[in-house]
């Protein structure tokens, strides 16, 4: 069975100089990526904060990755899952302007408004 995608993520990958096909090949399996991951310190690590822009699904492909399969059939399940993987300090910030006025649009126009390089 193959993963469901969007076409227009893909596209723009590999418009940005994605090679899919090459990745295939010489690229690091998600088992490998997973066994890097568990070792380096970054999981299961209270002291970190992990902050995203947007990256709700991105959270969700480490989680099938570092668990080595499905994901939790309930937003419950998943959520207990971010918060033992990435420590329970996961933000993302696109959500958290949902409630600050005046904050709104890409990374970009957001990080001028706070005046953020």
């Amino acid at each position: 069975m193959r993963d469901i995608y969007a076409k227009d993520s893909v596209a723009l990958l590999r418009s940005q100089g994605i090679d899919f096909a090459r990745n295939a090949v010489a690229g690091v399996s998600s088992l490998h990526f997973a066994k890097l991951a568990a070792a380096s310190g970054l999981l299961f690590n209270k002291s970190l904060t992990w902050v995203t822009f947007h990256g709700a699904y991105d959270i969700g492909y480490l989680v099938k990755i570092l668990t080595w399969g499905v994901l939790p059939k309930s937003l419950e399940e998943f959520l207990v899952l971010v918060k033992e993987l990435f420590g329970g300090n996961t933000y993302d910030v696109k959500h958290v302007m949902r409630f600050c006025n005046g904050l709104y649009g890409c990374l970009e126009k957001v990080a001028d408004t706070l005046q953020v390089d």
